[in-house]
């Protein structure tokens, strides 16, 4: 649900997962790496878009399954590749100060998605 809702680039029903996810006893490490690998997809579909690559050859070239690449489409295109990179740092920020424990990764969780 969380990686449909980013793919969607929706971030009410991201944030509403993410919620369900945590009050379920999903481990936030483990919430942290599934964000950081729908954030990648994203990105890697956005540049390809921006290449004006069709979604088979962004399937192709990606290795990702044809179904996840049209369910990403549309929220690849209403995102920007500098937002997206900027999410994908700010995991990295926060999986390394979690672990540190420099940072809350609950909270970090919801600051990424609301940015």
């Amino acid at each position: 649900g969380l990686s449909n809702a980013l793919a969607g680039y929706n971030k009410r029903a991201a944030i509403a997962t993410l919620w369900q996810r945590l009050h379920d006893g999903a481990p936030e490490h483990m919430l942290v790496g599934s964000l950081a690998a729908s954030f990648r997809t994203l990105i890697m579909v956005r540049n390809l878009i921006g290449r004006h690559k069709t979604p088979a050859q962004i399937a192709q070239a990606t290795g990702l399954h044809p179904f996840v690449v049209s369910k990403t489409l549309a929220g690849a295109r209403l995102a920007t590749e500098e937002r997206l990179s900027q999410a994908l740092i700010a995991l990295a920020h926060l999986d390394r100060d979690a672990k540190d424990g420099r940072a809350d990764a609950t909270d970090g969780l919801f600051s990424v998605l609301l940015s």
